[in-house]
């Protein structure tokens, strides 16, 4: 019998917030519904089970018939599988993975996928299970940035998570559909040497420009903010020293000249 507020929650699920998996066991036992979801979001005691990390819970659910990929009802429809993800929990991805979870299915609304939430969120080893399991390595969100996995871990410097992909066959100059700003420009602006020799390692395109009316190489940013040790791996692999900005002209020189940055 459910509460009967709005979220109408059941006993099962209330014995899930707290992992009490013995106490679940026994109400699943007396033939509770596995899959009764909250009224407010449909989150089924599985979501939030793999949401907080409870692998006994999540093992006995699966045990007990609960369905993979039942996904929310709110506005992102995200499966057990993507709130796994999120929050790096790895036995409970391998779990859900190993029982047929849907390793590509996309959230609803901007949809990235799950491969692209552990790589934003540095889950090394998650994202290598994902990649194990036949992940799309190149599966981009399909809101209007269009961003990939790769370029959202090199935008936040997961330089290990970026060799990852990178082994696994990412395209390098995969670019953001809005602005293309390509993985090595987004490293270069933030400062993430590490990521940046990754990527020209594996052969990012030194020049390649935005797509804006800026049309802005990665050694002007890096020249901008004064990151001295990637304008020195830019310029050491052959970026054009006096690339200037299509709107305006400015240069590198230009810019770390009025910034004061005088090692650049």
């Amino acid at each position: 019998q459910a509460k009967t507020d709005e979220y109408k929650t059941t006993p099962l699920l209330a014995a899930n917030d707290r992992g009490h998996a013995e106490v679940m066991k026994l109400l699943l036992d007396k033939g509770a519904n596995v899959n009764a979801a909250t009224a407010d979001n449909g989150r089924t005691p599985l979501w939030k089970a793999s949401k907080n990390g409870h692998v006994d819970v999540v093992r006995l659910l699966l045990a007990r018939g609960a369905s993979v990929d039942q996904a929310t009802t709110d506005g992102q429809k995200t499966t057990p599988l993507f709130a796994a993800c999120t929050g790096g929990h790895t036995e409970v991805v391998k779990l859900l993975l190993d029982k047929g979870a849907n390793v590509n299915r996309t959230t609803a609304d901007d949809g990235p996928p799950p491969l692209l939430a552990a790589s934003e969120n540095e889950h090394a080893d998650v994202v290598r299970l994902l990649l194990a399991k036949g992940a799309a390595v190149d599966q981009a969100t399909t809101g209007k940035y269009k961003a990939t996995p790769l370029w959202q871990a090199s935008f936040r410097g997961h330089a290990d998570v970026v060799k990852l992909l990178l082994d696994k066959g990412a395209n390098v100059n995969a670019a953001t559909a809005d602005t293309g700003r390509p993985p090595l420009f987004v490293a270069s602006t933030n400062a993430h040497a590490d990521v940046v020799r990754l990527l020209l390692a594996k052969g990012a395109s030194v020049d390649q420009a935005t797509t804006d009316e800026h049309e802005i190489t990665p050694l002007l940013p890096a020249g901008n903010e004064g990151h001295t040790e990637v304008v020195k791996l830019l310029l050491d692999k052959g970026a054009n020293v006096n690339a200037a900005t299509a709107n305006n002209g400015r240069t590198s020189l230009y810019m770390a000249s009025a910034n004061g940055h005088a090692d650049v």
